[in-house]
């Protein structure tokens, strides 16, 4: 258990024993989702890490993404669309950032933001496997919300 491993981490091993932290705060997270149950405490739980974290920037990405990730599929769009622009500020094409922001502007009907979203997280992909499920279900989100020509 986590717990076991933090008691047994030497408490000078400070990066050690954030990372862990982190990760048990974003599986629980991620598990409180899964099963259908509100994961209020737990999101809390990981945005007060990851906003108290001495972690350098690049070393969050993960957990940005899954609070991101997490809050979106709570149905907390405002809230992913409040955090992201902080993960896209240190990496701008962040791609779990960047296609979970525009689902959430999708779905919450601005167009043009969602639009703008998808084209990043596809030219960031450009290189991925084109059948990867996400590039699919980006490509296609793209072309329900593109105008037709």
């Amino acid at each position: 258990s986590f717990e076991y491993l933090l008691g047994r981490i030497d408490p000078d091993n400070l990066r050690v024993r954030e990372n862990l932290q982190l990760l048990r705060a974003s599986l629980h997270c991620r598990i409180a989702i899964v099963e259908g149950r509100s994961a209020a405490k737990e999101l809390a739980q990981l945005r007060g890490l990851i906003e108290a974290s001495t972690l350098q920037p690049h070393r969050l990405l993960s957990y940005q993404g899954v609070l991101i990730e997490s809050l979106y599929d709570a149905g907390l769009d405002a809230e992913a669309l409040e955090f992201a622009p902080r993960v896209l500020a240190f990496n701008p094409n962040h791609p779990r950032t960047l296609l979970v922001s525009a689902k959430a502007e999708a779905r919450q009907r601005n167009r043009e933001a969602a639009l703008d979203y998808l084209s990043r997280y596809l030219e960031v992909m450009r290189e991925a496997d084109e059948s990867h499920v996400r590039v699919d279900r980006a490509r296609q989100l793209h072309d329900r919300l593109a105008p037709s020509s």
